[in-house]
């Protein structure tokens, strides 16, 4: 029994590194992109807080619509 707690904390270990490596590509730009999209900032200045600005303006957009039907 032992030697089952030791080869699950070895798997655990062995892949420790590539789901830090996942976390780091994939699930962090996700939040932080959802962050940025309750601002308005264009990578140099200060950002301005807007709220849900940016998702009532793509929601009334028809060219959005279009692509959206489109798929």
């Amino acid at each position: 029994m032992h030697t089952l707690k030791g080869t699950k904390i070895s798997i655990f270990l062995g892949m420790l590194p590539s789901l830090l490596i996942y976390i780091g590509i994939a699930i962090v730009p996700v939040f932080m992109s959802l962050y940025y999209s309750f601002f308005n900032w264009d990578g140099l200045t200060d950002k301005i807080y807007i709220g849900f600005d940016n998702f009532t303006h793509i929601l009334s957009d028809d060219i959005f619509w279009l692509g959206v039907k489109t798929i």
